[in-house]
């Protein structure tokens, strides 16, 4: 009988296995949806520095300062989207502006023991990527060219304005 339970057992896990990973890629998804608005909406929310801007390091259009995961608090959604901008002095951009998000999204196909935000790029074209690592939990960089042409590796699953 224990033979027998454990048999079944072992044959369901793989099923099991299956669904927790299918269900994962759809938050991933809907998260990747949710922080494309957001980025839509920073881009079109006044600010001192003038509208139509994508996030980036500076604020200024610099190409690529997000590119790659960030530790859980040190990256683009932090610095961009969680904070009101309300004075330049406390605002390490110097850029005024409404809050856009009220939390980090972090990836939960980063790789084992670290919490890491979502992998962001933007080019001085504005066309930008948001991206998870994939199932194979590995860190990697995506990239958007000037002509709107995306680099990605095939287990990213990501988001983009390009082409």
């Amino acid at each position: 009988m224990v033979a027998l339970i454990s048999l079944l057992l072992s044959a369901s896990f793989p099923y099991f296995r299956n669904m927790t990973l299918e269900g994962q890629k759809t938050k991933v998804k809907a998260n990747l949806d949710t922080l494309r608005k957001a980025i839509e909406a920073y881009a079109v929310a006044p600010r001192t520095n003038g509208m139509g801007k994508f996030p980036d390091a500076t604020d200024l259009g610099n190409q690529g300062n997000y590119n790659g995961p960030r530790a859980e608090g040190t990256g683009w959604q932090t610095t961009h989207l969680m904070v009101q901008y309300t004075s330049p002095a406390v605002n390490p951009l110097g850029t005024t502006g409404p809050l856009i998000a009220p939390a980090e999204l972090l990836d939960p196909f980063c790789p084992a023991g670290t919490s890491l935000e979502y992998g962001y790029y933007v080019n001085t074209r504005g066309y930008y990527i948001i991206w998870s690592n994939g199932l194979n939990r590995v860190n990697i960089n995506c990239t958007v060219n000037l002509a709107g042409v995306v680099n990605a590796p095939g287990s990213a699953i990501y988001v983009t304005n390009a082409q």
